[in-house]
């Protein structure tokens, strides 16, 4: 079986405009002092996987969504990063079914 060459991308924090976001269940502050939480990464069904060639090999490479929960709120803060492990769009949303 062929051995798959490892990615180069640092697995403990993802960086967005110069900031660390890291990936962990520490307690973080965005950059207007709202407090936020690392919740999970999950694979973006929506976009296709496609195959790249890395070190030789072709590897598969998709788009995975990171989640951040603001502590103060249901709001998310969700970064995509693409095919070539860089944040794509970053999104916040809330929820307006709030109780």
């Amino acid at each position: 079986m062929k051995k798959q060459p490892t990615v180069e991308i640092n697995p403990e924090y993802i960086t967005f405009q110069k900031r660390y976001y890291w990936l962990d269940q520490r307690i973080q502050l965005t950059p207007l002092g709202k407090e936020i939480r690392y919740s999970g990464i999950r694979l973006n069904e929506h976009r296709k996987r496609i195959w790249v060639w890395r070190d030789g090999s072709q590897v598969q490479q998709s788009h995975w969504i990171y989640t951040f929960i603001y502590l103060d709120s249901r709001e998310l803060l969700e970064f995509e990063c693409d095919y070539n492990d860089k944040i794509k769009l970053y999104v916040r949303e809330c929820d307006t079914n709030k109780d």
